[in-house]
């Protein structure tokens, strides 16, 4: 008797156990105009002109205060609000540049290398990937070096983050890859 006993409680709390999928849904990007990859644990969303991040469940763990915000690196991200300048944590805390202003030190094609003199000409800047970061403006997408220059000129319709010495882009309609360069390497059109 004991041993039907056992054989049924351990029947029953199997069938209460269900594995869980191995994938979960991602239909919460839906939810935004414009997902960023993740970094330390968090995304960059974008949802009616402004940023905020995410968890890889979507929910909101920073809210969308700002005109522009970037992804993590060793625990700080950079953001502009109302004008200014700062670096928040990873709870959404300023820690730096609290109170300073942004001030464009834009000279005729020529930029310092003050970070946020360039960044602020610029609709999105990601993170650097292989010494360069993608930029977009005006819809097109191209990539700038640490100092603000850009090596490869907005041409394109979409692109990704260098890998290895290589990105995937978009241009008039045909995908392809590109060396630090510009250069066509690979399914060239």
């Amino acid at each position: 008797m004991v041993l039907l006993l056992l054989t049924y409680v351990k029947y029953t709390n199997a069938q209460d156990i269900k594995p869980k999928p191995k994938t979960q849904s991602q239909s919460w990007r839906n939810n935004f105009d414009e997902v960023w990859t993740f970094k330390e644990g968090l995304a960059v969303v974008r949802k009616n002109n402004k940023w905020g991040y995410v968890d890889n469940t979507g929910s909101i763990k920073i809210p969308l205060i700002y005109d522009k915000a970037h992804g993590f690196i060793n625990g700080v991200a950079w953001v502009v609000k109302n004008g200014k300048n700062s670096y928040i944590n990873k709870n959404g805390v300023c820690i730096k540049n609290c109170n300073e202003s942004i001030i464009s030190t834009k000279t005729t094609n020529t930029y310092e290398t003050n970070i946020t003199s360039w960044q602020q000409d610029y609709d999105i800047v990601s993170d650097y990937s292989d010494g360069l970061a993608v930029v977009k403006k005006d819809g097109k997408y191209g990539f700038i070096d640490r100092a603000g220059r850009v090596t490869i000129p907005l041409i394109y319709q979409f692109v990704s983050e260098f890998s290895q010495g290589r990105a995937w882009v978009k241009k008039d309609d045909q995908f392809y890859y590109i060396n630090n360069k510009g250069q066509c390497v690979k399914n060239c059109p």
